[in-house]
């Protein structure tokens, strides 16, 4: 990108960085999977990052911005108080229950939004024909 300094006139400057960025996110603008939930492999994937955003694109269905969102999204909470540890069936419990938001589960777990996320789903993949051990 650009060096802001080495512009004299700052409207060309503005002008280069919105066409740059334009053309960076307009290569997968209109992506197949736009709307779709993401899969635990998906966000696995861009939380690996071996890939670059543009091959992830391609790969996945989704547009850049959205990949690049939904990492920001997880990285948000990475360090709480309770990261690592292993999950009690109380926790286990208030996930399945959904009465309150993941935002709101997250601050009372000591867990990120992403963890919480996580678990309910290997929960209902790993349990989907019965019932969950809670």
């Amino acid at each position: 990108m650009n060096r802001k300094s080495r512009y004299k006139d700052l409207e060309k400057y503005r002008k280069t960085t919105r066409n740059q960025k334009r053309r960076y996110y307009g290569k997968t603008q209109n992506a197949k999977n736009g709307g779709k939930c993401w899969s635990l492999e998906e966000i696995e994937l861009i939380l690996k990052q071996e890939l670059s955003d543009t091959e992830l694109s391609t790969l996945l269905g989704r547009s850049v911005a959205a990949i690049q969102i939904k990492r920001q999204y997880y990285r948000q909470t990475q360090n709480t108080e309770n990261s690592g540890k292993r999950w009690n069936s109380e926790e286990i419990e208030l996930i399945l229950k959904q009465e309150i938001s993941d935002t709101e589960l997250s601050a009372l777990l000591g867990r990120s939004v992403a963890a919480i996320q996580i678990k309910r789903g290997n929960i209902k993949k790993n349990y989907a024909n019965e019932k969950p051990p809670v």
